[in-house]
């Protein structure tokens, strides 16, 4: 079967950063968005990032050439951020997402 381009857009309100890790793919990482703290943050969290709301700038992002981009398993959202990411399917299945943070355990 053939591979097809996945785009997510993985954004966070949260003050800390939060890593993912992508099971079974590499992602190419095409953009990162960083909030204006004074702006967009208060003590408690950060509002939601509208830097990829607008689709023809995603369209634009998804034109950047295949194998170009530096490629993760594992990457960092920015607290109060976003990052953009792509991703072949080459790995038929189910695809874990899971969050690298210790606190997460404490959670269940």
């Amino acid at each position: 079967s053939r591979a097809s381009s996945v785009i997510i857009v993985w954004s966070t309100s949260l003050l800390m950063d939060h890593p993912i890790h992508l099971h079974g793919h590499k992602v190419e990482i095409l953009d990162i968005s960083y909030p204006t703290r004074q702006k967009d943050c208060t003590l408690s969290f950060c509002m939601f990032s509208d830097a990829y709301i607008d689709l023809d700038r995603i369209k634009a992002l998804d034109r950047t050439p295949l194998n170009v981009a530096v490629k993760k398993d594992t990457f960092i959202i920015p607290a109060g951020g976003a990052i953009v990411t792509r991703f072949q399917t080459y790995n038929r299945g189910l695809w874990l997402v899971n969050a690298q943070l210790d606190i997460h355990s404490e959670d269940g």
